[in-house]
């Protein structure tokens, strides 16, 4: 289906090329406004993309291609995720269960990706990148003004309603912006991979890069004031170094599932003190962490089960005053989060999912710096933000995840002629 993993035909895309344009437009019209939204759009925009991407892969026979191993150990974790559900204690509902909805967007999502990459060499894919690029810089910009105004563009869309008040509304406000901020940290590496090379490129990315920071330094959302930049160096370094930093970050990222209970077992050996003079936020996610790696410890094959991180009600009173949830909804770590639900089994079927996925991953960036300086920058984001922040179920993490992966697939390819003149036209 495409380099980036999704096995790649060389067959035109039988799906009208408009049609494809037309719909990847209006979605990205709608993305800015939805990541003011906290991101809970994100599944919405991707399930309709993923229709269309049905819709072509049939037109396409596509099936008669071979499945792409990292397709089939995630399909084979979502799956053990799914039949884990029916140990957890998580009060389980009628009708579809989360299990079930996140085993499905696992499967469709990925299409997205053979989607626009059918559109990267089409003379119309060049308005897609265009779409895609004011799309992200919109939304950044967005974010950036609604922070500084204390929320002024969310009050004024969706004011305080009647018996809500101020004081929710704002907490509102600021989980979903912050969200949204969150979300463009990563996805602003796809938009770099596109403008680097082109007049103002480099000085557009320094200037979405600091408009973000500045926006987590205001709502103390510390992860996405360090993730941009350390994501940054490493892209850099990938530009030199492609195939290596591909191998490291698929290397890391599988450790990041694989070892998280070691590391959350460091943190037992922090004392009180120590985490007393850390801000709210992390003294709660150390104590979060310290709580379930015990939990990890009392049933590691199996895990407790699909969401079973939703069950716990214990509450601790941080060094601030302030009392709150010892472990709120999830893990705010993808690999303990993992561990404690799967255990051992996802864990590793996870691991493996991200491990396959490096010989695709190194054939899509060779002699392409542009690629690779987009994905390796995206890959740490995501890996840097799911260790500290997203929660592994949540849908705009999966939409963010292969909505960031469709976008590189725009990345047009490097010919040796192109390769040290790139200047702008095909943009």
């Amino acid at each position: 289906m495409s380099e980036a993993g999704l096995a790649q035909t060389d067959e035109p895309i039988r799906r009208p090329p408009k049609v494809v344009l037309g719909v990847s437009l209006f979605i990205l019209v709608l993305l800015p406004i939805f990541t003011m939204a906290g991101g809970g759009g994100i599944a919405l925009i991707m399930t309709i993309l993923s229709v269309l991407a049905l819709a072509g892969l049939a037109a396409h026979k596509a099936w008669k291609t071979p499945i792409p191993a990292w397709l089939l150990f995630l399909t084979a974790f979502l799956l053990w995720a799914w039949v884990s559900q029916f140990w957890s204690n998580y009060e389980k509902v009628t009708g579809w269960s989360n299990a079930e909805k996140i085993l499905l967007s696992g499967l469709i999502f990925p299409t997205v990706i053979w989607l626009w990459a059918q559109m990267r060499e089409h003379p119309l894919g060049g308005i897609l990148r265009k779409g895609f690029i004011i799309a992200c810089f919109t939304g950044i910009a967005l974010l950036f003004v609604d922070t500084v105004s204390n929320f002024a563009i969310s009050f004024l869309v969706d004011p305080v309603a009647e018996g809500e008040t101020f004081a929710r509304r704002h907490a509102d406000a600021t989980r979903n912006i912050g969200r949204g901020v969150v979300f463009y940290t990563a996805m602003v590496f796809p938009v770099a991979a596109l403008i680097w090379n082109f007049k103002y490129g480099k000085g557009a990315t320094f200037l979405i890069l600091v408009l973000l920071t500045a926006s987590a330094w205001k709502l103390e959302v510390y992860v996405a004031m360090i993730t941009p930049w350390a994501a940054l160096t490493l892209a850099l370094i990938a530009r030199t170094k492609p195939t290596f930093m591909v191998k490291t970050l698929g290397v890391s990222g599988a450790i990041a599932i694989l070892a998280a209970p070691i590391f959350a077992g460091l943190v037992t050996l922090i004392d009180d003190k120590t985490l007393i003079g850390l801000p709210d936020s992390w003294e709660h996610r150390l104590y979060m962490w310290d709580f379930v790696f015990r939990r990890i410890s009392e049933q590691p094959l199996i895990g407790f089960g699909f969401n079973n991180a939703r069950t716990y009600s214990e509450v601790i009173t941080l060094s601030g005053g302030e009392t709150v949830t010892l472990l709120s909804h999830h893990t705010h770590n993808a690999g303990l989060q993992i561990w404690l639900e799967t255990g051992l089994i996802g864990a590793g079927l996870a691991g493996l999912a991200i491990l396959s996925c490096v010989g695709p991953a190194k054939r899509f960036v060779r002699d392409q710096p542009d690629r690779a300086f987009g994905l390796c920058g995206f890959l740490t984001a995501m890996i840097l933000l799911s260790s500290m922040s997203f929660g592994v179920w949540q849908f705009w993490w999966w939409g963010t995840l292969f909505l960031g992966l469709a976008a590189l697939n725009l990345v047009q390819t490097l010919t040796p002629e192109s390769f040290n003149a790139a200047d702008g036209k095909a943009l």
